[in-house]
């Protein structure tokens, strides 16, 4: 079967010649000899032409469109690739003689690249809780590799009230792990001490250069930097070095958080605010001072004329006695 897959050509030539012979059809006017020339030159003609059939062939693996091709007879496996659509990303041609050529029946197989990939874990980032005595409680993101001690130390420390004795610092972090930083054990009579002290909380206000501007409800000895934490920390604008970080909270006081673009410019040469010429941005950075007051110490101004002393200010409606004390040692006329 397979010498007469090969071999048609000449059987054909031959089949024909038999049916010319048995048809009494006559040879063309040339000698035999040329006629025996003129069948040797068909039959070379219709076996190249037989060697340049098409061929199957199929195609396997990290291609886009593995599968079986029919394909003229001469082409090289890079050319089935192109064929299929071409390799996909994942495709190691390594082993792969993409300039041979191709057979009858051939198989190409393209392999998938393996390989192993080691991550390295002092990069990976875990996500921790830390509770109890620590000065910033809170959800942080660290490397793996952290420890207990890392995590208290980026909640800021712990409180004087920490008790550590049955904690394990140099315990390796857990991704989504709680870890609470217990309290020491008051005795009695500290107990009823702390009974009897009744927190006070106040209503402060802190605009600016915050993640989350607003008025908060606050205990009444916090500082500006729990204040700047309740209020989801400063934005890349802020300029720190603006902030006083010493002023004291109280009632209804509104605190400024500047920017890099703030210019205070109606501060005295001594350091003081002239409440002459000061704006609103400026006015509200003095405690106790918002913008509703901060606007009527303007409309003072503008109606009576300029200050004639710090006392005066406090004939701007809103400003008592209470809020003259804390900006008296910080203004000037």
């Amino acid at each position: 079967m397979e010498w007469i897959k090969k071999n048609k050509g000449f059987l054909l030539l031959l089949i024909g010649i038999v049916g010319l012979i048995a048809m009494n059809v006559e040879w063309p006017t040339e000698s035999e000899q040329v006629a025996l020339e003129y069948a040797q030159d068909l039959v070379a003609t219709i076996e190249q032409t037989e060697s340049s059939s098409d061929v199957v062939v199929e195609i396997k693996g990290e291609v886009m469109y593995p599968g079986i091709f029919e394909v003229e007879d001469g082409l090289r496996v890079g050319d089935i690739i192109a064929l299929a659509g071409g390799l996909t990303s994942d495709a190691d041609t390594s082993g792969i003689n993409q300039a041979a050529k191709i057979t009858d029946e051939m198989i190409i197989y393209i392999p998938k690249i393996t390989t192993t990939q080691t991550v390295d874990a002092s990069i990976v980032r875990i996500v921790v809780e830390i509770k109890g005595e620590v000065k910033y409680p809170g959800v942080y993101s660290l490397y793996s590799t952290s420890r207990v001690m890392d995590l208290i130390e980026e909640a800021g420390g712990v409180k004087d009230t920490a008790d550590l004795t049955n904690v394990d610092l140099a315990a390796r972090l857990v991704d989504g792990s709680s870890i609470v930083i217990p309290k020491i054990e008051a005795t009695q009579e500290e107990t009823e001490e702390t009974t009897n002290i009744q927190i006070r909380y106040i209503y402060v206000e802190i605009l600016g250069e915050v993640i989350r501007p607003g008025t908060y409800y606050i205990p009444e000895d916090y500082n500006l930097k729990d204040l700047i934490y309740d209020a989801g920390g400063v934005t890349t604008e802020c300029d720190l070095s603006k902030v006083d970080w010493d002023v004291v909270l109280v009632l209804g006081a509104t605190i400024y958080i500047p920017s890099y673009d703030d210019e205070i410019t109606q501060v005295d040469e001594s350091g003081f605010i002239n409440i002459n010429t000061a704006s609103v941005e400026t006015l509200i950075t003095l405690p106790g001072i918002g913008n509703i007051l901060a606007q009527r110490i303007i409309d003072y101004r503008a109606e009576n004329g300029n200050f004639q002393s710090i006392e005066e200010i406090m004939n701007v409606s809103g400003i008592k006695t209470s809020v003259y004390e804390q900006i008296k040692e910080l203004i000037t006329v």
